[in-house]
C-alpha cells in the first residue's frame, strides 16, 4: 500500500478519545458550582466548539469568566493522565504501518503545544510525529485552512 508524502491527523476524537478526560475536568467544575452532571455525548458536542465556547456552555458563565475558567480547566487537564486506553482501537497499527511506509506524520489541532505534547506523550504515539501545529501558532485556528497550509508548505 502506498501513503502519502505527509499525513496530518487531529488529535482530540481522531486519534485519542480525549472527551473522557475532558468530561471528568468539567463534571468537577460542574460540581463546585451545584450543577448536574454531564453525559459523555454531551461533552463530545461541547469540546467540538472549541475551549472558550465549551467552557461557556458548561459552566454557563459570563463572557468576563470564560478565559479565567478556561485556564482553570487547563491547569486541570495538565495534571491529568491521558493513558494508552484512550488511544481509539487500531491507532498504533496504522501510525506505526504509514510511518514504516516512510511518509510524514503531523498533527493539526486547536489543542494548546503543551496539553498536546502532554497527550500524545501520554499515550505513547509522540514518537511518531514529525510536526505538529497547536492553537495559536498559525496566522489563524482551523477550521481555516492556515495550520494545514503552513504544513503542507514544510514538506
Amino acid at each position: 500500500m502506498r501513503f502519502p508524502k505527509v499525513v496530518i491527523y487531529d488529535l482530540d476524537g481522531t486519534l485519542v478519545d480525549s472527551a473522557q478526560v475532558v468530561a471528568q475536568i468539567l463534571n468537577e467544575m460542574r460540581r463546585l458550582i451545584n450543577f448536574e452532571h454531564l453525559d459523555i455525548e454531551t461533552v463530545r458536542l461541547l469540546t467540538a466548539k472549541g475551549g472558550e465556547e465549551m467552557i461557556r456552555e458548561a459552566l454557563c458563565c459570563a463572557e468576563n469568566q470564560v478565559s479565567g475558567r478556561l485556564k482553570q480547566f487547563r491547569e486541570k487537564y495538565a495534571r491529568k493522565s491521558t493513558g494508552t486506553e484512550l488511544l481509539f482501537p487500531g491507532v498504533r497499527t496504522i501510525l506505526s504501518t504509514i510511518k514504516r511506509a516512510g511518509s510524514f506524520l503531523c498533527i493539526c489541532t486547536n489543542k494548546p503545544r503543551l496539553l498536546t505534547e502532554k497527550t500524545l506523550k501520554d499515550t505513547g504515539i509522540h514518537e511518531f510525529f514529525d510536526y505538529s501545529i497547536c492553537q495559536g501558532e498559525a496566522r489563524r485556528d482551523k477550521p481555516n485552512p492556515d495550520p494545514l497550509n503552513e504544513i503542507i508548505d514544510l514538506y
